[in-house]
């Protein structure tokens, strides 16, 4: 029910469009205003088939179902980026209970409860969607079954999410291609071992696509380089983010995992107690806890180290260590209780969003210039220090006041200093540049030739 409530309180509260997603759905309106039913990505793009699972929806939406309130789309926009983590979820635990694999869902469990929520405010979303697909995807290869053509379909569909989830995939789909002839020399069935051969190829496939793209495209490589830099950053405050939840119950996982006892009252009491001292201790430190740019920064856990986990599997597999669920029920409630803090943790970063949002569009109707050019320096919505807002980021500002404006009429557009030379106004096309997608002046959703015609002064002089 917790979950249920954060995925609804996200939906409504628009979290979809925090970040990149601003930029995916912004672009996503412009298209369906002009007919257009695609997909706001490069077709050849890595990511492209799981950002289409959520913008599917969007298009779906729009074209059968006749929706075009600019809200309500971003509600579904949102909602399927929150809800699609949880559905997978439950297909890993129903396969993981057909297959008898529940060490499988134990592990997709963790990475949900221990490390996807820790990050879902960040703008991650082919980890985050895309990762369970992969534990499926993993039962169907290591699993002794009769193949359906259900599960054959789930099998390409799976493949086509580990293409998706995009960096980690450089690896993790080799490691699926190596496992895959030991899966397939366990079975004697002829078609069972082509059908794991298969998935073996589909994971090479992926590795060697993502390989390729990293390399052919310059800015990816230097991005990926970057971003490893940048994580070295603030390991000196990693116990003062939600990490610190997390690091709690990894501490009590491998406490109570060499131990190998039933499970004990107490020592959920206990558990209990240190997950939600932890927690306690963050909310009411928010000024030294919270901090989405760091916690952005610290993404390279869900991006690059979340498949980690797939040799641990193997690895029992090998020494037939399949998980008792008798035994080792305390390990589940363990995850699960770290899974409640930190949803809570989400909610809370769902209400300051929303506080942001809200402190944002106030701050833009007060003012009454076309073309307001600003610094970091000067926004009243910034908290903490200057180099970071709380969610509000500069980059996406202009897509923020175009999406969350209520007036058809656009009565201002915010321009960063820093990032100006993105801003552009190409007349002749009727279209104008903020900073990174290229959209339409005027459209069923926005008007912006007041603001394009300032712009364009502004850049002529």
């Amino acid at each position: 029910m917790l979950s249920i409530f954060h995925v609804l309180y996200a939906s409504a509260a628009f979290r979809g469009i925090r970040s990149d997603g601003a930029w995916y759905f912004i672009r996503q309106l412009n298209f369906l205003s002009d007919g257009i039913f695609k997909i706001a990505l490069d077709i050849h793009h890595p990511r492209f088939s799981v950002l289409a699972l959520t913008q599917m929806t969007v298009i779906s939406a729009y074209s059968i179902l006749f929706i075009k309130n600019k809200f309500s789309l971003m509600f579904i926009y949102s909602f399927a980026q929150f809800a699609i983590p949880l559905i997978s979820l439950c297909w890993s635990f129903f396969l993981a209970k057909h297959t008898k694999k529940m060490n499988i869902f134990f592990w997709n469990l963790f990475t949900y409860c221990c490390i996807i929520l820790l990050y879902e405010i960040y703008s991650v979303t082919e980890s985050i969607q895309g990762i369970s697909f992969h534990f499926i995807l993993w039962n169907y290869l290591s699993a002794e079954m009769e193949y359906k053509k259900r599960d054959i379909l789930g099998i390409v569909f799976c493949i086509a999410m580990m293409r998706g989830t995009y960096e980690y995939t450089a690896y993790l789909g080799l490691f699926f291609f190596i496992c895959c002839f030991y899966y397939a020399k366990q079975n004697c069935c002829i078609k069972s071992r082509i059908i794991k051969l298969l998935i073996g190829a589909g994971g090479l496939y992926t590795s060697l696509y993502t390989i390729l793209f990293m390399n052919k495209t310059a800015d990816e490589a230097e991005e990926i380089l970057r971003f490893l830099k940048e994580s070295l950053l603030p390991l000196p405050y990693l116990l003062q983010l939600n990490s610190l939840i997390s690091i709690s119950a990894v501490i009590l996982l491998i406490i109570f995992a060499i131990k190998q006892s039933k499970i004990k009252n107490l020592e959920i009491y206990i558990s209990s107690a240190v997950l939600s001292g932890a927690f306690f201790y963050l909310f009411t430190n928010l000024d030294i806890s919270l901090n989405p740019g760091y916690e952005g920064i610290f993404r390279i856990l869900p991006c690059f180290w979340i498949a980690a986990v797939f040799p641990v599997i193997f690895l029992q597999d090998i020494f037939k260590k399949s998980i008792n669920i008798e035994k080792q029920y305390n390990l589940f409630c363990i995850v699960l209780l770290c899974g409640i803090f930190l949803t809570l943790w989400q909610i809370n970063h769902t209400r300051l969003w929303n506080e942001d949002v809200q402190n944002m569009k106030k701050f833009f109707s007060g003012i009454n210039e076309k073309l307001y050019i600003y610094n970091t320096n000067n926004m009243a919505f910034k908290y903490g220090t200057e180099t970071y807002s709380r969610y509000i980021e500069d980059y996406f500002l202009a897509a923020y006041s175009i999406l969350f404006s209520d007036t058809y009429e656009q009565n201002t557009i915010p321009v960063n200093t820093y990032y100006i030379s993105s801003f552009n106004v190409f007349k002749e096309r009727n279209t104008i540049q903020i900073p990174y997608p290229v959209l339409n002046i005027k459209n069923e959703y926005w008007d912006l030739a007041k603001c394009a015609e300032a712009l364009y002064e502004f850049k002529k002089k």
